[in-house]
């Protein structure tokens, strides 16, 4: 059964109805209105249904990443901590190999130097 569409003729616009009113204009009428409903109706429902779709695999991507930059964020933690106590351990390093009885002990038995003699030291004026 072939869709046939319907016209109804409208009068001419400069015949005037018995009020003086202009005639209702001519409106084409489907012979199966229901069927073209329907057309939008599925299109609607498949253009909602790929919005759900795309926003629950955004959703999904999404608490992924933030899945992934939390374990992240935790191992940078760690390192952060780890990279910290060796810092403390290497300026306590520093401060016991600079210290002054470590650096006369040092200079004695590497360089062979001494604490110089009386009348050694020469004061310039």
């Amino acid at each position: 059964m072939a869709a046939e569409a319907v016209a109804v003729q409208a009068r001419p616009r400069s015949v005037r109805t018995a009020r003086g009113r202009a005639p209702r204009r001519a409106h084409t009428i489907a012979a199966e209105p229901s069927r073209s409903l329907r057309d939008q109706l599925v299109r609607r429902n498949v253009v909602a249904g790929a919005f759900v779709v795309l926003a629950a695999v955004v959703h999904v991507w999404t608490g992924l990443r933030v899945g992934h930059l939390a374990y992240d964020l935790s191992q940078l933690h760690g390192l952060g901590r780890r990279l910290e106590r060796e810092g403390l351990l290497l300026r306590a390093e520093l401060a016991a190999e600079t210290a002054p009885d470590r650096l006369e002990e040092m200079a004695r038995t590497r360089l062979g130097l001494r604490p110089p003699r009386p009348g050694e030291v020469v004061i310039l004026r």
